[in-house]
């Protein structure tokens, strides 16, 4: 069983549920419950013990995931939070609160009914990728999202635009490019993902293109050149020979001990001298 800190911090990471959020909140709840060893309980598989003292045991535990479960609830869904039931039979059979609570928050809000669709939808059209986001995968996430409402049987263009309005702000033009150049009847996610994905990948290399720049900034020449095995600082020595002050405007940079040069290298500093990143007088 977690202890009261581990608790704690998992019970910061259960979203609030707010009517609209199940398809968040279910998995991340179902989790929290596993942790302090109340999901058998709640999901029907612990029956209610004959022994008193494991039926004290087992009534506590109740306690905790059905507190757990209403302190993440909007008040004005904490109707649903239910008791231990009891039905006389025969035989008689105890039903956990926390059994029932989860069964009647899936009833109302589950895929299955009109609320849970509504709350996927609401979900998937809120939806929106961050910077530090991993692109393709939060677009399978939405797609998966899709998937729970294929009831409403949205349209593939619809789709398509639920998937570029939630991209980056930065990649409107992304967007912009892709409304031109594409129909409406042509516009769906098989013909939009791949283009995004070109797009992430062209973004994770200038990424890492600049990454390297500000290394050989930070570093200089000697410690950067561990990234060219091979290579010696006396390979780029002329380029700490060059007079910013009597130089021209434009130069014809050279790696006269590289035979043939290095394309990669070339272009490596070619690319920094153009932005700026790196002066050909030194960093």
């Amino acid at each position: 069983m977690a202890d009261s800190k581990e608790e704690s911090s998992l019970n910061k990471n259960v979203p609030r549920f707010n009517g609209m959020n199940f398809a968040t909140w279910r998995p991340t709840m179902h989790a929290y419950l596993q942790m302090i060893g109340a999901w058998r309980l709640t999901n029907g598989t612990a029956a209610f013990p004959v022994d008193a003292a494991d039926r004290a045991a087992w009534r506590l535990l109740n306690d905790r995931a059905c507190g757990s479960m209403s302190l993440s609830l909007r008040p004005h869904y904490n109707h649903l939070v239910l008791e231990e039931h009891t039905n006389p039979g025969p035989p008689v059979v105890i039903s956990a609160g926390a059994r029932r609570t989860w069964d009647s928050l899936n009833a109302c809000f589950g895929a299955i009914g009109t609320a849970g669709v509504f709350s996927n939808f609401s979900t998937a059209v809120k939806f929106k990728i961050h910077e530090r986001d991993d692109v393709p995968a939060k677009l399978g996430e939405l797609d998966g999202l899709f998937n729970r409402i294929t009831a409403l049987n949205l349209a593939e263009n619809l789709r398509a635009m639920i998937m570029l309005s939630a991209l980056l702000d930065s990649w409107d033009q992304l967007a912009s490019t892709l409304l031109g150049t594409i129909t409406l009847a042509n516009l769906t996610p098989a013909t939009i993902i791949p283009r995004i994905h070109e797009e992430s990948t062209r973004h994770k290399e200038h990424s890492s293109s600049s990454n390297h720049l500000n290394i050989i900034k930070q570093t200089g020449v000697t410690n950067a050149l561990t990234t060219y095995d091979g290579y010696d600082e006396e390979d780029f020595a002329h380029m700490e020979d060059y007079n910013d002050e009597t130089a021209s405007n434009s130069v014809d940079i050279t790696f006269p001990t590289l035979n043939p040069p290095a394309e990669e290298a070339r272009n490596f500093f070619l690319e920094g001298i153009h932005s700026g990143t790196i002066c050909p007088n030194g960093f």
